[in-house]
């Protein structure tokens, strides 16, 4: 399964019956009698961080707060069946007892997709035994049998590995238990056994129960095969420290992509490298990337040149493939708005020049990326006086008495007034642009890199 049908899914999520009540707001406390809110984006919400951050502890308090929403834990369960239950001499016997689910009831396909395997048979069986574990879980004193065939050979749960008997368990869990009165189900960790590809076929089974089955599902993981989807979605929420308090989380915004890359690193492959006129115009382009396509800009490297001449050489002289090459990143060129002219000549003289060679895409941002900063500094003051720690009023002063000011030195001249570092002042005014631009119109812009 594609990461591409995984995408699909979201939307069939957000107009589900299901979506009505999200973004839905949930009044946490933990032993301390501290309180707080958390903000479930979606019905199907990924919660991430590093070690020590609290997932788990978010789930219980999570847990608390939905009205005893069990809380699911591959690693607990699989050991039970495995070491505890597995022990057992009567388990032939207690299986003989009680007949199959009926086939409706096992998700045969579902499991031989998270195994990579054709099975000729599966059997589920379910037995009662006091003080289950699965009681919390799917709502009775039971505990479930796996029997599979495969090449001829039968076999049950006891000779399964842990990623095939979690394949197993997590599918019985989600159809056994969906008749179940618990709000949610929280899922620590489901793809613990998984290897990576099968973990992206979990997270289409997990959106596909969520659209179906009207019961949401919380995920605390650490695969990026399950949080850059969510990332995509708006359906991520980061925990950022280990406060006693569930409330240091980072839900979703245009800066949680950035600080999950710069936490986990970019783990996607780069398939697009961008060249920019400009410091200034690396950061605008950036931060139109981002907002409209997070996935390109997680899977994009920018870099800068030192005007207009170097970009325009650079861009007639970088060969250009007649046929894609697998592994080779598409390059494209951006230049100021103010070059657009320049540009169409570049293009029309390469068109005539030599007509048996491709070239790549020569792009413009919607100006020049100094008078666009300059003119979105005073409506966005308050957005850049809190991103750079000011004082509004300084700000506002400062401003008012540049707007004479030639664009470019007027960067310069606010580059010194903030005394900040020179990156973030350009990303915070990079973000002040994009913010007062319709997103249809910074989608325009970047429409023709579609297909390319």
């Amino acid at each position: 399964m594609r990461l591409q049908d995984i995408q699909k899914r979201w939307p069939k999520l957000d107009s589900a019956d299901i979506s009505k009540d999200f973004p839905r707001e949930i009044e946490l406390s933990n032993q301390f009698g501290e309180h707080s809110t958390l903000v479930l984006p979606k019905p199907l919400t990924v919660i991430f961080g590093l070690n020590g951050t609290g997932k788990t502890r978010l789930l219980s308090s999570l847990s608390d707060s939905m009205d005893g929403s069990p809380i699911v834990s591959m690693y607990a369960l699989a050991n039970y069946l495995l070491h505890d239950f597995g022990k057992r001499d009567d388990i032939d016997d207690l299986r003989d007892e009680n007949g199959p689910l009926s086939d409706d009831k096992v998700m045969s396909a579902a499991v031989g997709d998270l195994v990579r395997r054709d099975y000729e048979s599966i059997t589920w069986h379910v037995v009662s035994i006091v003080d289950s574990p699965f009681l919390d879980v799917v709502g009775e004193d039971v505990v479930p049998i796996f029997s599979a065939r495969h090449k001829g050979i039968d076999y049950d749960f006891r000779n399964m590995g842990l990623g095939e008997l979690s394949a197993h368990l997590l599918m019985w869990i989600l159809s056994y238990g969906k008749d179940t009165q618990k709000p949610a189900l929280l899922l620590d960790e489901p793809e613990a056994f998984l290897p990576p590809p099968s973990r992206t076929v979990l997270l289409a089974h997990l959106l596909e129960t969520c659209i179906t089955g009207g019961r949401p599902l919380v995920i605390a993981s650490h695969s990026m095969e399950l949080i850059q989807p969510a990332l995509d979605a708006n359906a991520a929420i980061m925990l950022t420290d280990m406060a006693p308090q569930v409330s240091s989380v980072l839900g979703p915004s245009p800066e949680l992509a950035e600080r999950v890359a710069g936490v986990y690193g970019r783990t996607q492959e780069v398939d697009r490298i961008f060249f920019l006129e400009d410091e200034a115009a690396f950061m605008l382009w950036q931060e139109m990337i981002r907002t409209v396509d997070p996935r390109l800009w997680r899977t994009s490297r920018f870099l800068w040149c030192t005007g207009y001449g170097d970009l325009e050489k650079l861009w007639s002289h970088l060969p250009h493939p007649k046929v894609q090459i697998a592994g080779l990143p598409v390059f494209a060129f951006v230049a100021d708005g103010d070059k657009e002219a320049s540009v169409e000549t570049a293009l029309n003289k390469a068109r005539k020049g030599n007509s048996q060679r491709d070239y790549w895409p020569f792009l413009c941002l919607p100006g020049d990326p100094d008078v666009l900063m300059k003119a979105a500094a005073i409506p966005q003051s308050s957005f850049i006086s809190e991103r750079l720690g000011l004082s509004l009023g300084e700000l506002e002063g400062f401003l008012e008495s540049k707007q004479g000011r030639e664009a470019h030195n007027w960067v310069e001249d606010m580059l010194g007034f903030t005394q900040q570092p020179r990156q973030e002042v350009l990303r915070a005014l990079a973000i002040a642009v994009v913010r007062s631009l319709n997103k249809d119109v910074l989608a325009a812009y970047i429409a023709p890199l579609k297909g390319v």
